[in-house]
């Protein structure tokens, strides 16, 4: 089962800075995108490291990356 720890560090860089760029493109304050990437990993917490997901054709990364960028979309 994939987990994080498991995932390119480089990957997740991307991830983390794109959130970054889309929290200031979307005028969020400072910290949107670190929350953005804490509910992904929640996610893959409550969900198994998204097991069910995984079963469905999904990448762990490409889930992962989903969950984050849409949770800015519930950010104020």
């Amino acid at each position: 089962m994939e987990t994080i720890d498991d995932q390119n560090h480089y990957e997740l860089g991307d991830i983390q800075n794109g959130l970054k760029a889309k929290a200031e493109e979307y005028g969020l304050h400072d910290t949107a995108w670190m929350e953005a990437y804490q509910n992904a990993e929640q996610t893959a917490l409550e969900t198994n490291n998204f097991e069910e997901y995984i079963k469905d054709g999904y990448t762990w990364i490409g889930k992962f990356k989903e969950i984050a960028f849409d949770s800015l979309n519930y950010i104020e």
